[in-house]
């Protein structure tokens, strides 16, 4: 004879619950080499002075000749990419290691910068970008004369 079984409307949730929260157990138990990498974000300030703006942005590791910096009208694109390869003996083993990574970060520029006249450098992993302003022009006005009908 076939037994009766009360009927639970949860049971299918609490089952698909116990797989994700399986699936997330097992997600965390991936060894970071196995990470899928991600492009970093680069941390920028922008400095608003009289004369001009002065953009800076942490790049460490990087130096001048990883990085490229392109403007356009209204915004700054700051982009880096390293490769880095060490090879050293530990105690009669030979290690050698490979670092590559990249990033790119856009940056929307305010209006009146003279993008013409964009310098920047390099020092101690800070990249500073100085971005002259330009006095906006004044709109120029004519007098209208009112004819005679």
């Amino acid at each position: 004879m076939s037994e009766l079984m009360r009927w639970d409307p949860t049971s299918r949730v609490r089952s698909l619950r116990s797989m994700v929260d399986s699936l997330f157990d097992d997600f965390a138990r991936w060894p970071l080499e196995f990470m899928p990498q991600q492009r970093s974000q680069v941390a920028v300030d922008l400095i608003e002075r009289d004369t001009e703006y002065v953009l800076k942005a942490n790049v460490p590791g990087f130096c001048r000749e990883d990085l490229d910096i392109e403007i356009g009208e209204d915004s700054l694109v700051i982009s880096g990419k390293r490769d880095e390869e060490r090879e050293e003996v530990r105690g009669g083993y030979r290690v050698r290691e490979r670092h590559s990574g990249t990033f790119s970060r856009v940056i929307p520029l305010p209006p009146g910068v003279d993008t013409q006249k964009a310098k920047a450098h390099c020092k101690n992993g800070v990249l500073e970008v100085v971005l002259p302003r330009i006095e906006p022009e004044q709109p120029k006005r004519q007098k209208i004369q009112i004819e005679d009908n």
